[in-house]
């Protein structure tokens, strides 16, 4: 894989994989407290909207990765010729 593609995915799992880290622990360490009646529909909320937001990320990723490989096809072509 090229370097260029490589770069994005890596950034885009560590913030992912950051998220659900920091969600986790967040969730995990708020146990033992007393909690409001409507904080799970709060953290549902926000757990969708980060979710909305990886959704519309990977879909730019994807949209950058094609016009890369759009970009380096005719670039080998015309190397081989």
């Amino acid at each position: 894989m090229s370097f260029i593609i490589f770069l994005p995915l890596v950034v885009i799992g560590g913030l992912a994989t950051a998220f659900l880290v920091v969600g986790f622990i967040k969730l995990f360490s708020e146990e033992g407290h007393s909690r409001r009646p409507d904080g799970d529909a709060d953290e549902i909320t926000v757990l969708r909207e980060i979710q909305q937001g990886l959704d519309r990320m990977e879909k730019r990723v994807e949209a950058l990765e094609t016009i890369l490989l759009d970009r380096e096809i005719p670039a080998r072509r015309s190397e081989t010729r």
